[in-house]
């Protein structure tokens, strides 16, 4: 600070300080410190998003007594918290209204909401809605939920698809074949594998596997093997296509 000769009065650089600290104890624990502003906010009768307001004020006020060249870093850090916190209600919300839940219910899948952006490439918003649908289709919670969000997280990922839609697909498509929760990591993998080798759309193919299931069950066709019969229909029809539009 002396570098840039900024003159700070102590209540300012106490409330600097402060904000300092803050932001460093979320960055090394960020699912802890969620859980515990959340509570904060809770007991003064304030949102998460209306708790950050009042931060991002703080840090105006702190910003007054400062050169542009330290005010503007505080403003970026508190745009980036009022979008983040923005996200992050998003998500519980999403939770709440899929699932209608309360209790210790709630409180476990919104748990299970702000830990899976710390460990795996996804939104707090996304992992909302992914739980709350998870939940919903698959009656899933605690540790099953969680890991059966992360598989679901990676097959969309892998495919670009929809997180919501791809939930519903599969969950009908394995109702479809009365497959089993259990099954839901290999039903993913099925798909995945075929649509890598044929170039088939993997909700496209998910779908096609439901709307065939009774028939392809008569031919004692198991869904895996049933997966690669359509997969190989798809690609030899495309190349067809493909024939024909060059002839």
């Amino acid at each position: 600070l002396d570098a840039v000769n900024v003159q700070i009065d102590s209540a300012g650089m106490d409330d600097l300080a402060d904000a300092t600290e803050d932001a460093s104890k979320s960055a090394n624990n960020l699912s802890q410190n969620l859980d515990e502003v959340e509570e904060s906010a809770s007991k003064a009768g304030q949102t998460a998003s209306e708790a950050m307001d009042a931060f991002g004020k703080k840090v105006s006020g702190v910003g007054d007594a400062l050169t542009k060249g330290v005010t503007a870093p505080l403003t970026a850090l508190a745009g980036v918290s009022f979008k983040s916190w923005s996200d992050i209600d998003e998500g519980l919300d999403s939770v709440v209204t899929m699932t209608g839940a309360t209790g210790d219910a709630l409180e476990s899948m919104q748990h299970i909401v702000k830990e899976l952006p710390t460990e795996i490439n996804v939104s707090f918003a996304d992992a909302g809605r992914l739980v709350g649908e998870l939940n919903t289709k698959f009656s899933v919670t605690d540790d099953e939920l969680k890991e059966l969000s992360k598989d679901f997280i990676k097959f969309t990922s892998l495919n670009n698809t929809d997180i919501v839609n791809s939930v519903d697909t599969v969950q009908q498509s394995m109702a479809a074949w009365r497959l089993d929760t259990e099954k839901t990591a290999d039903v993913l993998d099925i798909l995945n594998k075929t649509g890598q080798d044929t170039g088939m759309n993997v909700l496209e193919l998910a779908n096609s596997l439901q709307d065939n299931a009774e028939i392809l069950q008569e031919l004692n066709f198991s869904y895996a093997d049933s997966a690669k019969f359509i997969g190989d229909l798809d690609e030899s029809f495309d190349e067809d296509e493909d024939i024909l539009a060059h002839q």
